[in-house]
């Protein structure tokens, strides 16, 4: 069965491109590694309507709802980053774990 990794990170919005390019660098190690799909969605210029958001019938008083922005603590100079990480399986990301864990530990290693 697929399994994804979700990772919300805010990014200055004038580091976009520097955000890229590190983006493709770390796609491409995790396919390396077995990922099929890696995919990174940008928060909206406009933040959306909460309204739209929940079941119908379901109400919310002000400041209930919180969105990606409130939970990655995004500054108003930042955007969030929403990463999905699919896997063949949960195994397959578990195997991959080990080196990820590695390289952060030891950078250009």
């Amino acid at each position: 069965m697929t399994f994804a990794d979700i990772t919300i990170v805010p990014v200055a919005r004038d580091h976009r491109e520097r955000y890229l390019e590190f983006s493709r660098r770390k796609a491409e190690v995790y396919r390396e590694h077995g990922a099929t799909r890696i995919v990174d969605y940008w928060q909206a210029d406009a933040p959306a309507d909460p309204a739209g958001f929940h079941a119908d019938g379901a109400s919310y008083g002000p400041g209930e709802l919180r969105g990606l922005a409130d939970a990655a603590a995004a500054a108003s100079s930042e955007a969030v980053v929403e990463t999905i990480t699919e896997w063949p399986a949960r195994s397959a990301r578990d195997h991959a774990r080990p080196f990820f864990a590695r390289a952060a530990e030891h950078p250009g290693a």
